[in-house]
């Protein structure tokens, strides 16, 4: 049996690529500038957040999955974060099924 290995998350125009390639498929660009996986990424969150923020509240959207750093919250964390420095509203998408998609049933709930 043959493993391939997981693509790199923070490869975006790999993701842009093969996200292309997929039959029958039209995606709108969201404006992902960047993915940082490293253990110090709250650290920058507001940072990143500011150089591309539009005017105007930023929207946390989040599953209903919980997720902790450490003993905390993680995205209570998130949101402490970003309304110290923002205008921020907290929209929870919950899932019709096991899993949430980016479709047109999770837009609507936002």
């Amino acid at each position: 049996m043959s493993v391939s290995a997981l693509p790199d998350p923070t490869d975006l125009a790999g993701l842009r690529a093969r996200l292309d390639a997929i039959p029958g498929r039209e995606r709108r660009p969201i404006g992902l500038q960047r993915v940082r996986i490293a253990p110090d990424a709250l650290d920058h969150l507001v940072a990143e957040v500011a150089a591309v923020r539009a005017p105007g509240a930023v929207v946390i959207l989040e599953d209903e999955t919980p997720m902790r750093r450490g003993s905390a919250d993680l995205k209570d964390l998130v949101e402490a974060l970003l309304s110290a420095a923002f205008p921020t509203s907290r929209v929870i998408l919950r899932a019709d099924g096991a899993e949430l998609h980016a479709d047109a049933a999770a837009i609507a709930q936002a």
